[in-house]
């Protein structure tokens, strides 16, 4: 085994994690997910800082797969510090 892989960090499958629920989620229920306002998740699917499934005609309206959710708060952790 390549001494880079021996210290290779394990990939995160956030999606691993046992929930039950739906996978898909409204804009409010995904607010509530990560602890945010109803108004700055729209605002972060506006933007795209969130993946979102288009929904409704014209797409219009959001889906949120909890994954991504997942994917995104595992991105905007912040480390602690070495002592």
């Amino acid at each position: 085994m390549a001494l880079q892989q021996r210290f290779k960090k394990p990939l995160v499958t956030p999606c691993n994690v046992p929930f039950l629920g739906p996978r898909l989620m409204s804009p409010e229920k995904a607010a509530e997910y990560i602890g945010v306002s109803v108004d700055i998740m729209y605002e972060m699917l506006r933007d795209r800082k969130i993946p979102y499934v288009p929904k409704g005609k014209n797409g219009q309206q959001y889906t949120i797969d909890r994954c991504d959710l997942d994917v995104w708060i595992e991105k905007n952790k912040v480390d602690t510090v070495a002592a």
